[in-house]
């Protein structure tokens, strides 16, 4: 019975020695498990840390890359645009270069065509100016030559004849008188008939006219306009001669 008892209360001693060394498992095997389960959170942790590390390095350079990339391309379309510009500038330059170019060879043909036209003016002005002091120097021979004649005549002095035989001369002073007032021709009736056929000549102008039919004979065959002419040079030739002889100191 005491072997029993021992007995028995070996085996408690045993079994609450393997239930305390059980525990002591359990509690370690626990332990080991909740640094084990520690351990691989802040695993996961440092992984996933790392992870988000290399994604936010990669994003980073991804980034940078993208800035880089489109700085290159703001840099190339600037330099596009101010091609661009340069190329506008220099066409518009040229462009105002030439129309100043052609405004001033416009200027310059205008300048031209005012100085032609002045020119032209002035060479006009000229000859009307040479044309009406040819026709008051012929106004003048003639009043001068009818002074001289009225002073002849008031002096009783003869006119000096000329050299050589006029190129017409009047054949019947009557009729020479009586057509000239019919054609309504002014003329001195005081002078001589001679100074007539001038005046009659004057006032014909480019018409033809018949001399017989005016009682003049014509010595020479010339047209009118060269008679007036030779009538006139020898009229001047007179009046020259006559200044000679009477007024010439």
């Amino acid at each position: 019975m005491a072997e029993a008892c021992r007995a028995l209360e070996d085996a408690h001693a045993r079994a609450a020695a393997a239930e305390a060394q059980a525990t002591l498992l359990v509690h370690t095997a626990r332990q080991d498990a909740m640094m084990q389960v520690q351990q691989v959170r802040q695993a996961a942790e440092q992984h996933v840390q790392q992870t988000a590390s290399d994604l936010q390095l990669q994003a980073q350079q991804h980034a940078h890359a993208a800035q880089l990339a489109a700085q290159h391309q703001v840099h190339q379309a600037e330099q596009q645009v101010h091609q661009v510009q340069s190329e506008a500038h220099a066409f518009a330059q040229q462009e105002a270069e030439q129309a100043a170019a052609a405004a001033a060879a416009a200027r310059n043909a205008n300048h031209w065509s005012e100085q032609q036209q002045e020119m032209i003016d002035r060479q006009r002005q000229q000859l009307l100016e040479a044309q009406e002091a040819q026709r008051a120097q012929a106004a003048r021979v003639a009043q001068l030559e009818r002074e001289i004649d009225a002073l002849s005549l008031a002096s009783g002095r003869s006119t000096p004849a000329p050299t050589a035989p006029p190129a017409a001369w009047p054949t019947d002073a009557e009729l020479l008188a009586t057509r000239l007032h019919d054609q309504g021709i002014n003329f001195n009736d005081s002078l001589d008939p001679m100074t007539w056929i001038f005046d009659l000549l004057r006032a014909a102008g480019s018409q033809e006219l018949d001399l017989r039919q005016f009682g003049i004979a014509c010595h020479v065959n010339i047209n009118l306009a060269e008679l007036k002419e030779q009538i006139y040079s020898e009229f001047l030739e007179l009046s020259e001669a006559h200044y000679e002889r009477y007024f010439s100191t």
